[in-house]
């Protein structure tokens, strides 16, 4: 009898488990999609990066992969959201700052490569955590080409974004 009552509490556990777990990530239907923070460009690169539409069936894995979405479109420092139990999705931005200026540090850029070696840089840019991999590339991929084989470069932010500096170490070029 202790036998059957233990199979009979661990199936009845299991199913009540199952149930909380399929109410817990059932579908809902959208109601309303409503995004906070930013310009409005920034909340139409949002909801297009989001792709959901009012009237859509989403579930919690389906809404943490349009979240993923929006975060890469490398254009925000934060982003949260939330989809509610009425079937509202709530999205709230941290834009990050455009870059005003930009300054170089440590070796000096050689002459021949200072109007080629960033050409990509521009004020008012929003330098994500992307771009800044790819500038980074760029520069040193375009260094080694020109004969320096060690070059490096570090991109930071400062002042919440709006200065870049450009760390390079140029390192002994080949002969």
């Amino acid at each position: 009898m202790t036998v059957r009552l233990r199979t009979v509490l661990g199936i009845g556990l299991l199913a009540l488990a199952t149930a909380g777990v399929l109410r817990a990530d059932s579908p809902r239907l959208l109601k309303a999609i409503r995004i906070d923070g930013g310009s409005e460009d920034d909340r139409q690169f949002a909801a297009a990066a989001l792709g959901l539409k009012p009237g859509q069936s989403m579930d919690d894995a389906g809404f943490q992969q349009a979240l993923a979405a929006v975060r890469l479109v490398d254009r925000f420092s934060s982003v949260e959201g939330s989809l509610e139990a009425d079937g509202a999705v709530v999205l709230k931005l941290e834009p990050l700052s455009p870059v005003a200026t930009w300054k170089w540090e440590g070796d000096a850029v050689p002459v021949a490569l200072r109007k080629t070696v960033l050409p990509e840089l521009r004020k008012g840019q929003r330098l994500g955590l992307q771009r800044r991999t790819v500038l980074t590339g760029l520069v040193e991929q375009r260094l080694h080409d020109a004969g320096y084989p060690a070059a490096t470069l570090r991109l930071t932010l400062e002042g919440g974004g709006r200065q870049a500096r450009l760390l390079l170490a140029l390192g002994a070029p080949s002969l």
